[in-house]
């Protein structure tokens, strides 16, 4: 017989419309279920105990599960009669509380600080950078999208082009391809841009349309490539060295935090590159893992907010990270 202290479900979720970083962690007894026998949690009953949880009544609340098979966010569906066998006993997810009034697209993560429109385009240094995304539906990866610290780094890289200008510059997590492309335009030799291969073809592209805008400021050579950081590729494969490594908003899930950590450290062993790293800060533990790995690895200094030439809330990071510490 089964005890009705054991725990069916384990849920790591983020409040994304709270002031607090924490990641809460909640789990899911025998007997909190109204059918103990079943012993299974549905998605109906997930989505009414957070709600409850965070004292939320909102019905415009929406619920999303991270995928560890697709790597990606998935909406949860109310009507999936065993949240457990689908995602695993422990999940992580995050609860976002939307206004009703407001009609604009759902955002799987979070909602954007700066403003984008790909019609409208990005402007860096006097050239208008139109990267296509693609709606942030369950359907689709997290990869597919221009999110906050994106722009941040490319607007960065515009204030300071010498970061960039005549160098090899590698990106990882490049999604879309918006800094990876800004890199381009702001006079980088060549350009590397890597994601997982659900990623490439909207990334090639971006980049296809970008490729003669970008040959006019001096780049010779702006491609893409797969780039898992569970079995990442060597410089070798990625056709040699580079000058600079370019992750933008690539920090969000905790079990990916230590596979960036390795690819970093694996790709910038020579010891003489310097790696930038944008990021919004969604959830403590997550955060503060990058923070101590990353600052094991490089010398980094954080850019304040006055570099970056616009306001930016104080959960965007953003660090020039050097040398390897010996």
């Amino acid at each position: 017989m089964n005890s009705p202290d054991r725990v069916i479900l384990v849920v790591l979720f983020d409040h994304v419309n709270e002031s607090s970083d924490d990641t809460i962690k909640i789990r899911i007894r025998e007997r909190d279920l109204p059918q103990a026998a079943n012993a299974t949690v549905s998605g109906a009953q997930l989505y009414s105990m957070l709600l409850n949880y965070c004292q939320d009544s909102a019905s415009n609340a929406t619920i999303d599960i991270y995928d560890q098979e697709t790597e990606s966010f998935q909406l949860l569906d109310h009507n999936e009669n065993d949240v457990a066998k689908r995602f695993g006993r422990c999940i992580r997810c995050t609860l976002t509380c939307s206004d009703p009034s407001v009609n604009e697209p759902r955002d799987a993560i979070m909602g954007r600080y700066f403003a984008y429109d790909a019609d409208g385009g990005l402007e860096i240094a006097g050239t208008t950078i139109h990267v296509q995304e693609t709606p942030n539906i369950s359907e689709a990866g997290t990869g597919l999208n221009v999110w906050d610290g994106a722009i941040l780094l490319a607007k960065h890289l515009e204030l300071s082009p010498e970061l960039v200008k005549g160098k090899r510059v590698l990106e990882l997590g490049a999604g879309c391809g918006l800094v990876g492309i800004a890199a381009g335009v702001l006079g980088a030799k060549e350009v590397i841009l890597t994601d997982l291969p659900y990623c490439l073809p909207l990334m090639k592209k971006n980049v296809d349309f970008h490729q003669e805008m970008v040959a006019k400021n001096g780049c010779q050579q702006m491609t893409c490539a797969v780039c898992d950081w569970y079995d990442p590729p060597s410089l070798v494969d990625l056709g040699g060295d580079v000058d600079v490594i370019l992750v933008a908003d690539c920090i969000w899930i905790q079990e990916l935090v230590l596979p960036l950590l390795n690819t970093l450290k694996k790709l910038a062993a020579k010891g003489n590159v310097q790696v930038i790293i944008s990021y919004q800060q969604r959830g403590k533990a997550a955060h503060l893992e990058f923070w101590n790995g990353i600052h094991s690895i490089f010398s980094v200094r954080g850019v304040d907010k006055v570099d970056t030439g616009s306001r930016k809330p104080d959960c965007l990071h953003l660090l020039e990270c050097h040398s390897p510490c010996r």
